[in-house]
This record gives C-alpha cells, sequence and structure tokens, in this order.
C-alpha cells in the first residue's frame, strides 16, 4: 500500500514522482491519494527508457492526479475520486468499462483497453492522443467531452470512429435539464453508427464532418452549435469578405466620416456585406465566395467577429427536433460576421416540429454598423416524413440564411446578404430559396 497526503490547505501542491534508481516494475495492490497529493511515475528522472506499473486498486478524494509519463505502462481498474493526465508517449490500461465520475481524464498518449467510455457529474475528458479501442462514448451529466485533431482513434489523428456517441446530460431530478456537451476541433471528423445529441450541446469548430452510418439524431433538447466558431480569431476569412482596410483611422477621431472605418465593416459569405464603409458615405462591398450545392467553407469573420463554423453531415437517417446552428457572430459596437455552412445528405429524413437549421449573418445593433452576410445550407435527402413545413414545403425542417440585420437607425442598405439555402428533399426538388427577415431595411444583393 502507497499513501500520499497533504494537509487539508486548500492550496495546491506539486506532484510526487516515483524515482527509485534501476526500478522498471512497480506494483501495488492499494494507492491512497489525499488532498490534492498527486502521484508521477517519470522513467527519464532515473535513467530509464520504460517502466510499467501496475495498481490493484487507487482511491482519492477528487482533488489528486495521476501523471502517466512517456515510456511508462500503467494499469489500474477504475479511477476512484482520482484525475489521470496521461502524457504523450504514455499508456494507460483500463477494463472495457470506464467512468469519468466528476474527474479529468486528459489523454495525450494512449488509453488501451478501454471499449466503453463515459464521462459524468462534471467529469472532463480531452483527447489529443490515442483512444485506441474506445467505441462507446457517451457524455452524461455535466461532463465536458473535446475531442482534438491530433487525436483520434486506432491512432488516426483528427478520425474518431465509434459505435456510439451520445450527449445525455439529463439530470435525475429534472430529466428535461440539459447540461452535457462535447467539442470537436477543427479538422475533426467523427464515424458512428450511432450519433445522438439527447439533452446538451454539441460544438463544431472550423470545418468538421459527421458520419452516421445508421442514425444521427438531434432532439428538441439537443443543438450542434458552430456558431462564431469560423476561426480561433476575429477577422479571419478571404481578403475580399473581411475587414482589410488600416485600422489607424480609429485614432483620427476627428474624421472619422471621412474614412474607413472598422467599426462599420462585416463579413461576407454565401451573402454580401459591407467590407469597409465611411460612417456616412461612401462603403466597399465584400464578395461572396462558396458552393451553393456543397458548401464546406466557413464564414468571414469581421473586426472582434467571427463567423460560423462549417459542418458537413452524411447519415442513413437524420433525426432533426433540435437545431444545427452554424450563425455569424452579432453584437453592439462593430459589425457583424457571416453565417457558416451546413451540408446535409441523409436517406431518411424525421425530426417533430421546431427542428431547424441555421447559418445566419451576425445582427449590428449599433447604429451604422452593418449585418453579417448569410451563409450557405444544402440539403439532399430520398425521403421525408418531417413534421415541420418551410417555405411552403411540407417535410422539411426550418431554414435560415438570413444577412444580419442593423439597428434602426443605420444608413439603408447595410442589411447583410441573404445566404443560400439549397434543398433536394422532399416535394422540395432543387431548388433555392433566398430569404431574410422581415425587418424593413433594405439588404445586398446576393450574387451566385
Amino acid at each position: 500500500t502507497l499513501v500520499l497526503h497533504n494537509e487539508a490547505s486548500g492550496n495546491a501542491a506539486k506532484t510526487t514522482p516515483l524515482v527509485d534508481e534501476g526500478t522498471t516494475t512497480y506494483s501495488f495492490d492499494h494507492v491512497r491519494l489525499y488532498n490534492g497529493a498527486g502521484l508521477g511515475f517519470v522513467p527519464a528522472d532515473v535513467g530509464l527508457g520504460s517502466m510499467d506499473v501496475s495498481i490493484g486498486a487507487l482511491v482519492g478524494d477528487a482533488t489528486e492526479t495521476l501523471t502517466v509519463s512517456a515510456g511508462v505502462r500503467l494499469s489500474v481498474p477504475e479511477l476512484s475520486g482520482v484525475s489521470a493526465s496521461v502524457l504523450a508517449g504514455g499508456e494507460l490500461i483500463m477494463p472495457t468499462d470506464l467512468v469519468v465520475d466528476g474527474g479529468t481524464l486528459s489523454v495525450a498518449g494512449t488509453l488501451s483497453g478501454v471499449q466503453n467510455l463515459t464521462v459524468t457529474d462534471s467529469g472532463t475528458l480531452t483527447v489529443t492522443g490515442n483512444l485506441a479501442a474506445v467505441q462507446h462514448l457517451r457524455a452524461g451529466r455535466g461532463a465536458s467531452v473535446d475531442l482534438k485533431v491530433s487525436g483520434g482513434t486506432a491512432g488516426a489523428s483528427g478520425q474518431y470512429d465509434l459505435s456510439t456517441l451520445v450527449i445525455d446530460g439529463r439530470d435525475v431530478v429534472s430529466p428535461y435539464t440539459r447540461n452535457a456537451m462535447a467539442t470537436l476541433e477543427d479538422g475533426v471528423n467523427v464515424t458512428a453508427s450511432e450519433l445522438a445529441v439527447t439533452a446538451g450541446w454539441l460544438y463544431v469548430n472550423g470545418i468538421t464532418h459527421l458520419n452516421a452510418t445508421t442514425l444521427l439524431s438531434v432532439s428538441s433538447d439537443g443543438s450542434i452549435i458552430g456558431s462564431s466558431r469560423s476561426h480561433t480569431t476575429d477577422n479571419q476569412g478571404p481578403d475580399s469578405a473581411r475587414f482589410t482596410a488600416s485600422t489607424s483611422y480609429y485614432s483620427r477621431v476627428c474624421c472619422y466620416t471621412n474614412y474607413y472605418y472598422y467599426h462599420y465593416a462585416a463579413g461576407s459569405h454565401g451573402g454580401a456585406a459591407i467590407k469597409h464603409a465611411q460612417q456616412t458615405g461612401s462603403e466597399v462591398e465584400g464578395t461572396p465566395y462558396g458552393s451553393t450545392f456543397e458548401p464546406v467553407t466557413v464564414g468571414a469573420g469581421t473586426y472582434e467577429r467571427k463567423g460560423g463554423a462549417a459542418l458537413r453531415v452524411t447519415a442513413d437517417t437524420l433525426v432533426l427536433s433540435g437545431s444545427i446552428e452554424v450563425d455569424g457572430e452579432g453584437g453592439a459596437t462593430y459589425g457583424g460576421g457571416a453565417g457558416g455552412s451546413v451540408w446535409i445528405v441523409t436517406r431518411l429524413l424525421q425530426g417533430a416540429s421546431g427542428g431547424r437549421i441555421s447559418a445566419q449573418g451576425g445582427d449590428a445593433s449599433t447604429q451604422y454598423r452593418p449585418g453579417g452576410g448569410g451563409g450557405r445550407v444544402a440539403l439532399y435527402c430520398s425521403t421525408t416524413t418531417h413534421a415541420e413545413t418551410w417555405s411552403g414545403f411540407s417535410g422539411l425542417p426550418t431554414i435560415s440564411v438570413n444577412g444580419g440585420d442593423i439597428h434602426t437607425s443605420t444608413a439603408t442598405g447595410r442589411r447583410g446578404g441573404s445566404g443560400t439555402a439549397y434543398v433536394d428533399c422532399g416535394a422540395a426538388t432543387r431548388t433555392l430559396v433566398l430569404h431574410n427577415e422581415a425587418s424593413g431595411n433594405a439588404a445586398k444583393t446576393t450574387p451566385l
């Protein structure tokens, strides 16, 4: 039995590495960690290239971390009240079923043996390494799961091949509370037989792909969110679609009506928006870009704003009762970012009334600021039984690609242009729809 124990002072402590020279194998029946004590194994510290560690029972009080460094193969039956950090080159070996219950599991190395991985009760999982044999991944109550492009399954960077991915944060006391989330980094692709966003949020960044070989389900308490997630920083995208004039004009407060000013700029994408403008004078319009039929481009940002992400969905059956949102960033002070892209191909489309897809340009709520351009949506299905009606067609979820709205006193024509919604599904065969909200403000023309 090994025990590490700190005083209950509330202050974080350093990790304690075991540094027994020449020891290549550690075997413990019991390890107990208390009051923030951290345990680590670092072969390099004792001149070794590798080390095998076996722990029969590991117990903590939810304040400790077990660190698995490069060259270490560590096996343990469960993480009871202990967080774990598997560094690059390290391997954590655990049984088929693993529950991360309230702690943190960070995998930069390899997680072996685990096929069914559940994160719950405010637990956190971050993957930059190899999930190896994981087939079933579930984010439960209060959980946060972060899948990075450097990680994956079976050693494939950015590719997560699973049997099921479920986000279900329903609370035991309040069954309809959604409080679980998973996040996909730019470039991540997830393939699974079943993908379910039952109660919570799936956040998508940059360009991502969800491939459900059997079923993708987004319930009325679930959402896939790529709004304001086009890039990691603002004002990114094609130069022709975002603000590129000098920001030095900001210091010329006395004369700002005569200069192109970054407050009066918005991002374009499917719809055009003002690239930059004077307060009440001349304007330079941004250039739309991307595909009407197979959209995979993110929305352009603008000064202090991001556009919407780009999500590709392929599914045998798509049940959309909740929302898919890739809107541009809006708000006060600056113009809006452009809406992103959603490209869906499914055999069978189903869902309850209220299901929706949104790739709207960001609104601008301050005077003179322009709205962002609308994004792009393309929806293809062989058959639909969806309960919603949109644009006069039954069997389709609501689709929003409107340009960002503007302050009521803003100069006319500064609303973002509508994006494009192309639908070939059910009665809506080869149908193109452009649509802005009925705000009464003039919008930019949308060129194809």
